[in-house]
């Protein structure tokens, strides 16, 4: 997975967005084709937070296992 924050100029429109905590994640469709749930889970460690995204996967027609 990668993060990017340099978003002017890029084509929004097929990302799927996500708010929590007053910030916006926005999740490509391919990946969203796998999931059937995404969580947003904060874990702090001393002096900075780490955002872990947990995805949960149902076997579906995308699926090639």
């Amino acid at each position: 997975m990668s993060v990017d924050t340099h978003l002017e100029g890029k084509n929004l429109a097929p990302y799927y967005r996500v708010e929590y905590q007053g910030s916006t994640f926005l999740l490509h469709p391919e990946l969203m084709k796998y999931a059937s749930r995404v969580r947003l889970v904060p874990r702090k460690k001393l002096l900075r937070t780490r955002l872990i995204v947990e995805l949960d996967h149902e076997h579906n027609q995308f699926c090639k296992h």
